[in-house]
């Protein structure tokens, strides 16, 4: 993966964010706090993934681990939008979308595996190729 492929990604997060937001409006964010809240961090994971594929480093932050924060706010904002909304509205009718809430933990874990797995440069599961090489 090439590090520059990063703002892709927080392109496509950001969009997709507003999206919901247009779709559902503003009054359903206003009257729900916790989707607010995560469809908040699920737009800053987006903005922290376009700074890791611009490079940028801030307050000693290098692109690693805004990449880092990108996956883990996606994946707390997937998880959490589905699975507490799903228990929330519903708690005693959760049994049937028991597969549902597995297959989103597992992929949320997952996308936390992955972002741990950037910011520490393992490159077990991805290698990330900086645009930049160290001198």
């Amino acid at each position: 993966m090439k590090q520059g492929s990063f703002s892709y990604f927080g392109i496509a997060n950001i969009i997709l964010s507003q999206l919901l937001i247009v779709i559902f409006g503003v009054g359903a964010l206003l009257s729900n706090p916790l989707a607010a809240i995560l469809i908040g961090l699920f737009t800053l994971g987006g903005i922290t993934f376009v700074l890791a594929g611009l490079g940028l480093e801030f307050a000693g932050l290098n692109f690693r681990q805004f990449a880092a924060f990108g996956y883990f706010a996606t994946a707390v904002s997937f998880v959490g939008l589905t699975i507490l909304g799903e228990v929330w509205n519903s708690p005693t009718n959760i049994y049937p979308k028991l597969a549902l809430i597995a297959m989103l933990l597992i992929g949320g874990l997952m996308l936390v595996r992955i972002g741990f797995d950037i910011a520490t440069d393992r490159q077990r599961i991805v290698t990330v190729e900086p645009t930049h090489s160290p001198e």
